[in-house]
């Protein structure tokens, strides 16, 4: 796969992250409490990070029984809501497998995953679950055999055809993970997701939903002090929007003066650009 699933980091740093995690997939429970996909989602959220997953058929209660975040998309017209939830996530994790083409509704998420990894920067991490990258990229064998059936059973037109064959190409392209049915190598696979996107998210969910350790001692502060419901609130608030700010996770460093060496060089880049910038000069 020749090109990064990394954003560019300009855009992504201008954009307001509201979730951590969105996970495209077909048909994500069929295995119920076993399976690739539920490991993964259990891993993510074990590890911190706020997961959205899109639901399918009748799987609200099974979803809010394991206690996933929901979204009504099918059940009562929420695919707007849910396109919009897509555009607030850090990042996306696409996982193609044999049928994921012949879900009209997984190309639809597909494709504004990866409008939103070219116009706001979001990150996109695919898996290739028993399918080869240039079989997604390509449309051919058992993957493109379904992407077919599918263009023969909805009425979508020549354009939007073209949109989704595009981005399938697109996504074919980033770096990702392949993937078999070795228990070894889902292990193997999930710990290496979850490493990459907690070293890759800047903006940590236990901060911004007052989660962990951090929630902890945040509930013990509003215990034993006697502030106002209005002053909790705002300390909320201010603590959601500090976390959706670009900035620096230190486990992706392996030491402190790594760390600090970074920082101090991002001042001094931003104070460099600031001084040239006729702009910012006072009189």
């Amino acid at each position: 796969m020749s090109s990064s699933s990394s954003p560019n980091p300009t855009s992504s740093s201008q954009t307001r992250w509201k979730h951590d995690v969105f996970i495209s997939c077909m048909d994500c429970f069929q295995h119920a409490r076993s399976g690739f996909r539920y490991h993964l989602l259990c891993s993510l959220q074990s590890a911190g990070l706020h997961v959205y997953k899109d639901v399918y058929g009748n799987r609200k209660e099974l979803l809010q029984t394991y206690g996933f975040s929901y979204t009504p998309l099918l059940l009562n017209g929420g695919s707007s809501l849910l396109l919009k939830i897509i555009e607030g996530c850090r990042v996306s994790i696409i996982i193609f497998s044999r049928d994921f083409a012949s879900s009209e509704w997984c190309l639809e998420e597909l494709e504004k995953i990866m409008e939103c990894h070219t116009t706001i920067g979001q990150i996109v991490l695919p898996v290739f679950y028993n399918v080869e990258p240039w079989e997604v990229g390509r449309q051919r064998g058992t993957f493109g055999d379904a992407f077919q059936e599918l263009l023969k059973r909805v009425s979508a037109t020549k354009d939007k055809r073209k949109r989704w064959g595009r981005a399938l190409t697109k996504a074919a392209e980033l770096e990702g993970w392949p993937l078999t049915d070795s228990l070894r190598d889902e292990i193997e696979l999930i710990d290496s997701i979850r490493e990459t996107i907690t070293r890759t998210v800047k903006n940590p969910s236990e901060v911004r939903h007052q989660r962990g350790n951090f929630g902890e001692a945040f509930l013990k502060l509003i215990k034993r002090t006697s502030t106002s419901e209005y002053n909790i609130t705002n300390w909320k608030r201010a603590l959601t929007q500090a976390a959706n700010l670009s900035g620096w996770d230190s486990r992706s460093y392996s030491t402190d003066v790594e760390l600090i060496d970074n920082i101090l060089e991002t001042i001094t880049t931003k104070l460099d650009d600031n001084l040239l910038n006729p702009r910012c000069w006072r009189s």
